[in-house]
């Protein structure tokens, strides 16, 4: 025969008030070295970054606690170092290093009298092609107006020239 235990009202209370205890704080750690400790593996509390080596902070691991007694829990992680973004004009590499190029940030503007914006990303140098002579005719644009490939026939090889659709 199996007895199940009887429940009175004190225990189901203290069982619906019970709340263990807070974790002890982390101990901070002593550096043994000038080599910085591994990324990610030294515990903090949310707010204090006292544990963390110079430059790093102490970020969430999860989610805060709904009550403000119980610590937030978090790690030390580097501040990454945001890159140097050097703007330019697509075309011109010259404000760009010589490991980089100008990369486009947009879209390319319909109005050629309008800068393409970019910014210098590191890369490898284009490729050059030696410049080639065409025996064809280019499009003459006879249709309607248009300012974009899409506003044409494309599907039938129309394309957008110098503000007409044209049959390529």
């Amino acid at each position: 025969m199996h007895y199940l235990p009887l429940l009175t009202l004190s225990t189901l209370t203290l069982a619906q008030y019970y709340h263990p205890s807070p974790p002890p704080p982390y101990p901070t750690p002593t550096p043994s070295s000038s080599i910085p400790p591994p990324r990610y593996t030294i515990p903090c509390t949310v707010s204090n970054d006292a544990p963390c080596p110079t430059n790093w902070f102490c970020t969430p691991t999860m989610p805060p606690p709904t009550e403000t007694s119980i610590p937030w829990g978090g790690l030390c992680i580097d501040r990454p170092t945001p890159p140097i973004v050097t703007p330019c004009v697509m075309g011109d590499d010259t404000p760009c290093l010589p490991s980089s190029r100008c990369t486009p940030t947009m879209v390319q503007p319909t109005d050629t009298a309008l800068p393409w914006g970019g910014q210098c990303i590191e890369g490898p140098p284009p490729v050059s092609t030696p410049p080639s002579t065409s025996t064809c005719e280019p499009p003459v644009p006879t249709g309607k107006p248009c300012r974009v490939d899409r506003q044409c026939r494309w599907w039938s090889g129309e394309k957008c020239v110098r503000g007409r659709c044209a049959a390529s």
